[in-house]
């Protein structure tokens, strides 16, 4: 599990928006202490934590009542008619949250709140980069006594839990009134007695809550409040009002939130590998242009016949294919000639071959030798091979050397 910070929103006197916080360790051990401030102080506390938020307890309407049905979603669709006598607002500008009991059972609790205070909450903690995974009335944070009302005293304040989906938020100046009034909803069971814990010091005589008729314990504080919220969430299962359209949302974000600077360099990598892929792109369709220019430019130089190019590497394929099957042949009678004239040549290392032309089936070398009597016996040579015409086509003598030219076709010997 990760850290968790815990958030407790408050309301100052001018209507701004405050906090308390602490930072909790897995197990629910405070780390740290818990401070105070503006919502801007809490820009560096965020880290890869669970952030829950504590809203006022005053906003809330929690209550309960009988539903005809025991199918959640018919719950869900019923219960903004079924509360609407005990609203103060529109049903429409009011979040309904139910909380369900056992299987079968038909009453069903609720948390109450308006769309404009979970708004103006989540968008004060998103103007610091805040997304929080759980937001819960402060007063179902306090602990919960068996057969007893838990009360917080912290400065003027008055939190109370009755039940565990029930509890309220007063002052000290109507505390007294506000109780009695709780204890004469009928539907709720009348405590042995009331859990008092102070945070801090006050004047107020809480002893006066004894006019009830019923017991008060009161304790001095031994932790700062806001730990004791969290040691009461870490051991009760608590009612998230970010549920429906505040809902999967907001925990996706926040789930996805430590990986936002990851997945922006992947899309800046991405961004770049895409550039890359284009700039190759272009580059190789600028050669395959410049490769077909160059292709056209030597089948014209080849073919200078063809007057209509239209696709200069296929059409020059073709050309090479008819001249392969046309002059297979030929080949082939060149081959063998040069193979027999070349042996032949080599002993005779006094005569030079100076070039060589095959047409018509025919091969004639152009030679020089030393004197006219070494060709002749080249010839000779040629001639005892029982394969060749050979013939001496003609011989001239120049500064002491003998030019001739020699033609070679294939037949019986001369």
């Amino acid at each position: 599990m990760r850290e968790q910070l815990l958030i407790r929103l408050r309301t100052t006197d001018n209507g701004d928006t405050n906090a308390e916080w602490m930072v909790f360790d897995e197990a629910g051990n405070g780390i740290g202490k818990p401070a105070n401030g503006p919502l801007s102080a809490l820009t560096n506390h965020t880290d890869d934590r669970r952030v829950t938020l504590l809203a006022p307890g005053s906003s809330f309407l929690l209550t309960h009542t009988e539903m005809p049905t025991t199918d959640r979603k018919q719950i869900m669709q019923a219960l903004p008619f079924a509360l609407e006598e005990s609203l103060a607002d529109d049903p429409e500008d009011l979040h309904f949250v139910p909380i369900y009991g056992s299987k079968g059972q038909t009453q069903v609790a609720a948390a109450v709140v308006s769309h404009d205070d979970i708004n103006h909450w989540l968008d004060s903690l998103r103007s610091v980069d805040i997304e929080p995974t759980c937001l819960i009335p402060d007063v179902l944070a306090l602990p919960l006594h068996d057969a007893a009302w838990t009360l917080h005293v912290h400065e003027s304040e008055v939190l109370i839990r009755a039940t565990a989906n029930f509890g309220f938020a007063t002052n000290l100046d109507s505390l007294i009134e506000t109780i009695e009034l709780a204890l004469n909803d009928t539907d709720l069971e009348i405590p042995s007695r009331f859990v008092v814990t102070v945070f801090g010091e006050t004047d107020y005589d809480l002893h006066a809550l004894e006019k009830t008729g019923i017991e008060v314990r009161i304790e001095t504080a031994s932790e700062p409040q806001i730990a004791e919220f969290a040691h009461t969430l870490k051991d009760q299962p608590a009612l998230n009002i970010l549920v429906g359209k505040y809902g999967v949302s907001r925990e996706l974000s926040q789930m996805i939130k430590p990986w936002r600077t990851a997945a922006a360099l992947f899309m800046v990598w991405l961004g770049l590998q895409a550039g890359l892929m284009i700039w190759e792109h272009n580059q190789l369709q600028t050669q395959h242009a410049l490769m077909d220019e160059e292709i056209t430019h030597i089948y014209k130089d080849s073919f200078p016949g063809s007057s209509r190019i239209v696709n200069a590497r296929v059409q020059m394929e073709r050309k090479l294919k008819e001249l392969r099957q046309s002059g297979g042949a030929q080949d082939n009678g060149f081959l063998e000639l040069l193979a027999i004239g070349g042996r032949t040549l080599n002993g005779f290392k006094q005569i030079e071959l100076n070039g060589a032309q095959y047409r018509n089936n025919e091969l004639t070398l152009e030679l020089s030798a030393d004197n006219l009597q070494r060709l002749d016996q080249f010839k000779q040579a040629l001639d005892k091979t029982g394969k060749l015409s050979v013939e001496l086509q003609s011989a001239s003598s120049r500064d002491n050397v003998v030019i001739g030219r020699i033609v070679i076709q294939e037949g019986e010997g001369s």
